[in-house]
């Protein structure tokens, strides 16, 4: 058997180079991000529906909630807020 007829039946060889490491989130942007998805999972009481609410672009805050409730205290209240509105 040949190095080429060893490699059609193995198929091509793949190398993949290693990605470049992302910056990680800061430690409190990671905590308003889980606390915000936590609230927005247990008051809509479906999955699908917070995690639509926080990834859509909501007009009152020119954003998405889940970047305005991850950026600051300000901002995680001004979402909790809204939340508790739209699941009244």
């Amino acid at each position: 058997m040949t190095g080429e007829e060893t490699e059609a039946q193995s198929g091509p060889k793949l190398k993949f180079k290693r990605s470049r490491r992302l910056a990680k989130m800061p430690p409190g942007q990671a905590r308003r991000q889980g606390a915000i998805a936590a609230l927005a999972f247990t008051s809509f009481g479906d999955r699908d529906l917070a995690v639509a609410f926080l990834n859509t672009h909501h007009a009152s805050l020119d954003a998405r909630p889940l970047d305005v409730a991850s950026e600051s205290s300000e901002g995680f209240d001004q979402v909790s807020r809204l939340i508790n509105e739209q699941a009244g």
